[in-house]
Formats: C-alpha cells, sequence, structure tokens
C-alpha cells in the first residue's frame, strides 16, 4: 500500500487510474474488462480528463497568504513539462527589480524552500521556464508583532506595539462568539478602549502593508497579562542602611508626574518626583531610613490631574541593634510588632510598672506581631529572651 504505483494489470482493486503521455490527436477507444464478476451486468463510470503540457501554476503563496518574514518557507507549485526541464526562481519587492533565488530548479518535483528576507513588505515570485514567465500575485511578507498590556483600569484598558518599519497602519481584532471580527483600522501604535463598550477581553493586531493584512500578532486576554491599573510591579528592599525601590510601569501613556511617597506617621509625603517620565523602569534610593518600618507608595499623575496609586511596600530596617518594637508609643488596642534581624526562636515577656508579668508568649519570625489588648494606658518593660539569655530589655508606652 505504501510503494509507489506501477504500470499493469490490477485484478485487485475496483479503482483504476490509466494515464497517457503527450497522446496523439484521434479519436479513443476504452474498453472495460471485469475479471471477477459475480453477476450478469455490473455497472460502472468512467471520469476522464486531460493535462495541457508546459503548464506551470502557483499553489502557495496566493493573494491571501502572508508570508513569515525572516523565515525558511515552503514555495509550492504544480507544473506539467518533458522530463528534464529547468526553471530560475526569483522574487520582487516591487515587480521591476528581480532577484534569483535558485537555478536549475527541475520543475517536476512541487516545491523549494526558501529563505524569506526579514521585512515587511509586499513581493511577488516568478518561474522562469525557458522563454515563459510564471508569476505569483501580490502577497505580503510580514512577522508576528508582540503587544503589551499598557493598564486595565476600573473603566478601561490599553494595549500597544511597536511599529515595524515600512507598516502604517494596524487592524485591530476582538475575539466575538465565535471568530476574530474587526474592530477599526489604526495608524497609533496603542489601543485604548472603555471596558462598558469594549465587548471582549481578547484582542489582536494585524499590520497593514500596501493595503494588503499580514500576520496577525497571537491573539490575548488584557485580564490576565500581570498589568493593574498602569502598575506592572512595584518592589522594595533593604540594601546596606537604604532602601531599594524598583517600579516598572505598563505604559507612560497620559503620565505628568511620578511621584515616590514615604508614610511619615498618619500621611504619606513625597520623597522624589519624576515629570514627564520616558521609560517604562525607574529606581529610587531612600537612606532615610528609621529603626522599624519604612512604608513606601508611587503616586502617577496623569495629564487630566488624577492620581492614581500603587500598593505599598515595606522595608524593615534594624540600624545597629538586633531587635526593634514598633510603634512606640503605641495606642491602646492597636497591633505591637518587635522586629529581628532574622527569624529565631524568641520568648516575649512584657511587665507592667509594678513589675507584674501581663504578657508571656513566644515567637519565631522576623516580624512578629504582639497581641495587646487588654492593656492599659502606660509605662511598660519588654525583655526578650533567646536561648536562654536575655537580649534585649526596653520600655514601651501604651497611650
Amino acid at each position: 500500500m505504501q510503494l509507489p504505483a506501477i504500470r499493469g494489470r490490477d485484478t485487485l482493486n475496483n479503482v483504476e487510474q490509466v494515464t497517457q503521455d503527450a497522446p496523439p490527436a484521434g479519436n479513443y477507444i476504452i474498453r472495460v474488462k471485469g475479471s471477477r464478476i459475480a453477476t450478469s451486468s455490473q455497472s460502472y463510470f468512467i471520469a476522464y480528463g486531460a493535462d495541457t503540457l508546459n503548464r506551470f501554476e502557483w499553489m502557495y503563496p496566493m493573494a491571501r497568504d502572508p508570508v513569515e518574514a525572516g523565515t525558511g518557507v515552503l514555495l509550492r507549485w504544480n507544473a506539467i513539462f518533458t522530463a528534464g526541464t529547468t526553471g530560475q526562481l526569483q522574487y520582487s519587492f516591487d515587480g521591476s527589480a528581480w532577484q534569483t533565488i535558485a537555478s536549475n530548479i527541475d520543475v517536476s518535483k512541487p516545491y523549494i524552500r526558501w529563505n524569506a528576507p526579514d521585512t515587511f513588505s509586499t513581493a511577488l515570485l516568478r518561474m522562469v521556464v525557458g522563454s515563459s514567465t510564471y508569476t505569483t500575485d501580490t502577497f505580503v511578507l510580514s512577522k508576528l508583532i508582540n503587544t503589551r498590556v499598557g493598564f486595565n483600569c476600573a473603566d478601561s484598558f490599553l494595549f500597544y506595539w511597536n511599529r515595524p518599519k515600512g507598516v502604517n497602519s494596524f487592524q485591530v481584532y476582538k475575539l466575538g462568539s465565535k471568530f476574530l471580527e474587526p474592530v477599526t483600522i489604526t495608524t497609533d501604535t496603542f489601543y485604548l478602549a472603555a471596558k462598558s463598550t469594549a465587548g471582549s477581553r481578547h484582542f489582536t493586531i494585524a499590520p497593514i502593508i500596501k493595503s494588503r493584512e499580514g500576520i496577525k500578532a497571537y491573539t490575548f486576554d488584557y485580564t490576565s497579562q500581570g498589568v493593574e491599573c498602569y502598575f506592572k510591579s512595584f518592589l522594595a528592599q533593604l540594601n546596606a542602611s537604604q532602601a531599594s525601590l524598583l517600579l516598572e510601569l505598563g505604559v507612560i501613556y497620559h503620565v505628568k508626574k511620578i511621584i515616590v511617597q514615604k508614610l511619615s506617621g498618619n500621611a504619606y509625603r513625597d520623597i522624589q518626583t519624576i515629570t514627564d517620565p520616558t521609560a517604562l523602569q525607574f529606581s529610587f534610593n531612600d537612606a532615610a531610613l528609621q529603626q522599624g518600618v519604612n512604608a513606601y507608595r508611587i503616586a502617577l499623575q496623569l495629564a487630566d490631574g488624577r492620581m492614581i496609586y500603587s500598593s505599598t511596600e515595606v522595608v524593615y530596617y534594624l540600624g545597629n541593634t538586633d531587635y526593634v518594637v514598633y510603634p512606640n508609643p503605641v495606642r491602646a488596642g492597636s497591633g505591637l510588632r518587635i522586629l529581628q534581624k532574622e527569624a529565631a526562636d524568641l520568648r516575649v515577656m512584657i511587665y507592667d510598672a509594678t513589675g507584674r508579668l501581663v504578657k508571656d508568649e513566644s515567637y519565631a519570625d522576623v516580624v512578629n506581631p504582639i497581641n495587646i489588648a487588654g492593656l492599659q494606658k502606660g509605662l511598660y518593660i519588654i525583655s526578650i529572651v533567646k536561648e536562654g539569655a536575655k537580649v534585649f530589655r526596653g520600655k514601651m508606652i501604651v497611650q
């Protein structure tokens, strides 16, 4: 079953193919003889067709077949020529200047691999066989374009992409009930939409090159790209005796100012400002650390005056001590924390002003929340014991 067909009598199969190369002109008689007919008669059908000699037809690429630029592309054709006929394969961007891909191609072999140029453009191919030239339809050379989500806010979202050389417009698609549906053609390199009218979470774009559409980018869900309302990531960490803050935005569209804020008491204060930012990634340092918790956030001021805030990031700092109790003073009924340089088993004992033990508990984390519910306002002494030895003793005021 896997061997190539050979000429000869076949008494097994009930479908036969008979070919005649270069048949002379005239009348032909077809005789059909059955070798294993079980009844007195047997119906049968004859179908015939004729292929013209010296014929060449392109199968790929066609007008609606964008070719991926910068890759090996399998070109295909259907040709009927006498044995040994060869051709020359060429390509052109404008139909005037042609460059040779390969010569002496056996056109009876219906394909060849072409390393397509790495560019966005329209192009043509042609096979030159003797004095005849066979040219493809105009097709598009294109590449995948990477899209990125700039922001995913409560009321709107934005995604964007880079503009390849030679591309002036783009077709935006959204996923409908079953298929991708065209949304708009834009000359910008971003798409901004209100969630109330978008109609989908899945989008993609395709470049338009001389009125022809190129390869679509990968379809994506803008809600699952790791970008919130402008903020992609915001991290804070202790670096020696200063806090290092790393910020990455999804986009700087309409961002007028980036403001680094630090919590001071019950309010945030500005410690650094960037006006009219031109990048997506930023780093900031704060050497003015206070013992205990240092809390930071980023405020974005948009061109219309709106303010957008990041989540709060915290850096814990002990200075030259091994333990910090904060906040101190602490409000009655609120939270108290003990910070140590590294996680270890601790025994924390709290005494009131008369020397009476009012709390005796064990902890093991770097940051240890202490429940002081029930403690009255006044002065207390905190004692920390590690591995049986007293390692810290200090005063605490409950207000």
